[in-house]
């Protein structure tokens, strides 16, 4: 549990995210599909995901980022420091466990992720030192911790097919006690978008933004 943190308080969450914008914002997919449509997506997904994870009952949502603003939703932000991806986020996650018993770091690119996804996470931080939700592509697109020590994430091999199986074995040589979510997958590049159609056709109130530009382009 993080220094000073109440044992009863709120959750947080932060979603990791960048300001929509062309050229500097999901740039994998705009080299395929051009960069301001890559740009009017990215808007879309980190829209879509704040807003699903604010309706949350539970939890105290926030934006980490590279900037403060010029982001698409009204919400707290906290600047990133400096370094690589692990860095990132053992710094937010220090942040936040300083006012609350656990705290999870999401990214943007999986709008649409069901509803009882987060309410399993919420379960399993209860119980374990750290939750993962892992990605099929060998990422995640959770990580829930209860304490985060200078280091735990340093130089694992972020971007790769085995971020998750690394971060989870990084986890377990430190002794916590990891419990794993089910798969889901992110949108990084253009055939992802074929996925994502075919998800929100059956469930486009999940995430509407997402749909609604979707709908205007494939």
């Amino acid at each position: 549990m993080g220094v000073g943190a109440d044992p009863d308080g709120q959750p947080v969450i932060a979603l990791f995210a960048k300001p929509p914008v062309a050229g500097q914002s999901k740039t994998r997919l705009g080299r395929v599909i051009g960069h301001d449509l890559a740009a009017r997506f990215a808007r879309a997904f980190v829209v879509d995901s704040f807003n699903a994870l604010n309706a949350l009952d539970w939890a105290r949502v926030l934006l980490s980022s590279t900037e403060v603003s010029g982001h698409p939703v009204a919400a707290e932000v906290w600047e990133q420091c400096e370094g690589d991806l692990g860095e990132k986020i053992e710094h937010t996650m220090r942040e936040c466990l300083q006012r609350a018993p656990y705290a999870f770091a999401m990214g943007a690119d999986s709008p649409g992720l069901p509803p009882h996804f987060m309410d399993a996470a919420r379960e399993a931080a209860v119980t374990h030192d750290a939750v993962i939700g892992p990605t099929v592509d060998g990422g995640f697109y959770l990580l829930g911790l209860n304490r985060c020590p200078e280091g735990l994430l340093a130089n694992l091999p972020w971007s790769s097919g085995n971020t998750a199986s690394a971060t989870v074995a990084r986890l377990a040589e430190r002794g916590y006690a990891v419990a794993m979510l089910e798969p889901w997958w992110d949108v990084d590049e253009a055939s992802d978008l074929d996925r994502l159609r075919d998800h929100l056709r059956e469930h486009p109130k999940l995430a509407p933004e997402t749909a609604a530009v979707l709908a205007m382009v494939c």
